[in-house]
């Protein structure tokens, strides 16, 4: 195969399909829980609504996921 992958979602930055999970996290978790606290959980539950709010943002905006998969939708 001599095409590179395309990245035309790349705009839509923190966002993933269920596949890239299993993908990248294939015992479904994440990170090593012994270290945490109580702090350190309120500022990662803070950054996650800042992620979470700044993709709703740019989903609301976006066209080009929906002609990328209406395109795909359309050639199979």
């Amino acid at each position: 195969m001599d095409e590179l992958p395309h990245d035309d979602l790349r705009h839509l930055k923190h966002m993933y399909t269920p596949m890239d999970w299993v993908a990248m996290q294939p015992e479904l978790t994440r990170g090593t829980p012994g270290a945490s606290t109580a702090q350190k959980g309120r500022i990662f539950l803070e950054d996650q609504i800042q992620t979470l709010a700044e993709m709703v943002a740019l989903v609301k905006t976006d066209t080009r996921a929906r002609e990328n998969y209406d395109e795909f939708n359309r050639l199979i």
